[in-house]
């Protein structure tokens, strides 16, 4: 889930109800005796049974669909370097939303250029007097 969840960060999942979670919530997900986190994308109803879409952000298509009973939670909070960070607030919901519905190289090519201009300005103001 780069660049969201980094190798080494603590994430906290809460119990879900298949009400509760929306496109661009991370779940946490059990398949095949392999345990991750993965971005919903669709909820989809196929012969009257519910499935789930997901897909990490950094990976370009979709993974299998998954049922209710292979979802364990929601990831609702990380932690990393000691700080804490919410993912069930307004931006985070936004931002996930976001996530989903643009095409990956894009969001990365956006996020970097981001990333890239907000170092710039921070280095900027710190060689002021």
């Amino acid at each position: 889930m780069f660049p969201i969840i980094k190798s080494g960060d603590i994430i906290t999942v809460n119990p879900f109800d298949t009400d509760s979670i929306s496109v661009g919530d991370i779940i946490f997900i059990e398949s095949e005796n392999r345990y991750f986190a993965h971005r919903l994308i669709r909820k989809v109803h196929l012969n009257g049974a519910l499935e789930f879409i997901t897909r990490g952000d950094h990976l370009p298509c979709p993974d299998q669909p998954v049922i209710p009973s292979q979802v364990l939670g929601k990831v609702v909070m990380l932690e990393r370097n000691g700080k804490t960070i919410r993912l069930e607030g307004t931006a985070a919901k936004l931002m996930g939303y976001l996530i989903t519905k643009t095409p990956s190289y894009l969001l990365f090519k956006v996020m970097f250029f981001c990333m890239r201009c907000r170092r710039f300005i921070s280095s900027f103001f710190r060689a002021m007097p």
